[in-house]
């Protein structure tokens, strides 16, 4: 019944994969130019405003690095448990918990000392985000 069928690819693509990477970010960047120009702006200008906000100077590029960590980690995470031949999919609701777990720590200890609380609110992180997951 079901039209595709996941197979495992018997050897890496080598260059092929470059050639994915570059064909995704084109076509990428071709319809986000198409989404612009309906609705009424340059697409040209729409994509430098684009990377200007994001690598412009060294606070948007700290910025962007800064919002991308938690995503990078979320992933190492998943594709640890993919390596595993496990599944698990609540990575960002684990991520969330555990972020919620370890500010309920830090916002209950507000006078222990850091070297005692950054301890706890891992463990605490740790702790939500597995019981979540």
């Amino acid at each position: 019944m079901f039209l595709f069928r996941v197979v495992k690819r018997q050897e890496p693509l080598g260059w092929g994969s470059c050639l994915v990477l570059a064909a995704a970010i084109c076509l990428s960047l071709l319809l986000s130019g198409i989404i612009l120009f309906i609705g009424g702006t340059s697409p040209l200008e729409g994509i430098i405003v684009l990377f200007k906000g994001a690598f412009g100077n060294r606070y948007a590029l700290e910025d962007a690095i800064l919002k991308a960590t938690p995503i990078f980690l979320c992933s190492l995470g998943v594709a640890l448990a993919f390596r595993l031949q496990v599944w698990n999919i609540g990575a960002e609701g684990q991520f969330a918990l555990g972020a919620v777990g370890a500010t309920w720590v830090a916002l209950s200890l507000p006078e222990t000392p850091s070297y005692i609380v950054l301890p706890l609110m891992i463990a605490m992180a740790a702790v939500a985000g597995g019981l979540w997951g």
